[in-house]
């Protein structure tokens, strides 16, 4: 659970599979963080991601949560992979924040309409032989690519405006995620963000521009799968398999002793037994 320091009763999580994702601190020497327009440095966190699993962001807060005046909206913004998804809002008072972005809205065949597809990890994988231009341009898609972005803000004065929809960027498919291989290199890149075959069909509704906006937080999820995880030394590595015993107990001698002399032809036992 991602906590903004300065704001009590303010926090965001990441969803998947219905489940809160559990977070694990960067390492000091990740050297892969984003740059930032704002000069609040973001909080950033790993996540363990799992192939065709679909996942939200959620911003919450509860009674400790004060806005300074005269802000009286709380919005959520995000991105996936560098790519705008969706933006969000809900009025201060109409009680304890609850604000969820899943799905990616857009643009539908039936006027008037959106198409709204869910969010989910594909696998990401490499191709060899790439021309340069491919390398070139697959290497600023690797750099961003593994990445849930998140931003809160406090807005005030709102007035609506018509949505276009968005997301168009974010592929169907995952046959969109092979990049070159050499623009991966010293990277764990392991999963994308796809949109979902299916979707429902929404009617459009008006967004919401606000006049004032003060940026409360930038939060970075940098998602990899368990192994991936393990290599960019965000968790232990596995534990090595115990080594084989080479102990025998006296019982286990007396056994195989036992064993060996009833596996014996039976004119031999009767040697053993008169002996």
């Amino acid at each position: 659970m991602a906590i903004i320091p300065e704001f009590d009763g303010l926090t965001v999580i990441v969803k998947i599979d219905g489940k809160t994702a559990t977070e694990y601190p960067v390492p000091e020497d990740f050297d892969q963080l984003p740059e930032e327009e704002s000069a609040k440095q973001p909080i950033c966190c790993f996540i363990e991601s799992a192939s065709g699993l679909s996942f939200s962001v959620k911003a919450s807060t509860n009674s400790a949560f004060k806005a300074p005046p005269p802000f009286d909206h709380l919005t959520l913004q995000v991105w996936v992979d560098g790519n705008h998804v969706l933006g969000n809002f809900q009025l201060l008072s109409e009680g304890p924040v609850k604000l969820k972005i899943d799905r990616c809205d857009q643009t539908s065949t039936i006027p008037g309409c959106v198409e709204s597809r869910r969010l989910i990890f594909s696998s990401v994988s490499g191709v060899d032989g790439a021309t340069e231009s491919t390398i070139d341009r697959d290497v600023r898609v690797a750099s961003k690519i593994g990445t849930i972005k998140a931003e809160l803000s406090l807005a005030y004065g709102g007035t609506k405006v018509e949505n276009h929809g968005s997301g168009y960027q974010i592929p169907r498919s995952d046959t969109a995620l092979q990049l070159a291989e050499k623009s991966m290199k010293g990277r764990e890149l392991t999963h994308g963000a796809t949109l979902s075959t299916d979707f429902k069909i929404k009617t459009s509704v008006q967004h919401v521009a606000f006049s004032q906006m003060r940026r409360v937080a930038t939060l970075l999820f940098f998602y990899r799968s368990r192994s991936a995880l393990r290599k960019e030394m965000v968790l232990p590595p596995s534990p090595s398999p115990p080594p084989a015993s080479v102990s025998v107990k006296l019982e286990d001698k007396k056994t195989r002793r036992s064993s060996l002399v009833s596996d014996l032809p039976w004119t031999i036992l009767q040697d053993i037994h008169q002996t």
